[in-house]
């Protein structure tokens, strides 16, 4: 069983009122053996619930709601995914990637300025359909999701320099 996990507020900028239909897809290309576990609170909620729902994807999309620690889901997950419509810069990109695990983005304006597509994670397109095929084309590449590990365990992305360089500054 494959585990996907999103960690966010459930909120329009997150995009996960689209998850379901992205899992129901990816259902259709012929991944079926797959959870995607998304652990938030906010007030999409009910929304989500409805859509997971009208897909059928109950026994794929799970809310886990709110946790207080997520990094050990995020180490137990197989790949982390943020689907979001926008974002700033993401932590919990970030998180994931300190914890070795390949990460799928969306194309959202700034998702090139933290993700170096096909080295340390995938930018995938917005538009559900082919959100769902970049997902499944990583999950049935396990080669690409190696060297993407491989690439994490290789590269800093914790922020101790940024740190230091303000410590400087004061």
């Amino acid at each position: 069983m494959l585990h996907l996990l999103s960690v966010g507020r459930f909120s329009h900028a997150k995009n996960y009122d689209n998850v379901p239909d992205i899992s129901r897809q990816m259902a259709e290309m012929g991944v079926v053996n797959f959870r995607w576990f998304i652990i938030g609170y906010g007030p999409d909620e009910q929304l989500i619930r409805a859509k997971i729902a009208e897909t059928g994807m109950e026994g794929r999309v799970i809310l886990l709601g709110k946790r207080t620690n997520p990094y050990p889901y995020i180490k137990a997950c197989d790949i982390y995914v943020q689907p979001s419509r926008y974002e700033g810069k993401s932590v919990t990109v970030r998180e994931a990637q300190m914890l070795y695990k390949p990460v799928i983005v969306t194309n959202y304006p700034t998702a090139s300025s933290q993700i170096k597509d096909g080295k340390d994670g995938v930018i995938v397109p917005l538009n559900n359909k082919a959100c769902a095929q970049g997902i499944v084309d990583l999950i049935n590449d396990e080669a690409k999701q190696e060297e993407i590990i491989e690439y994490l365990k290789t590269h800093d992305y914790g922020n101790e320099a940024e740190v230091e360089k303000l410590y400087n500054l004061i």
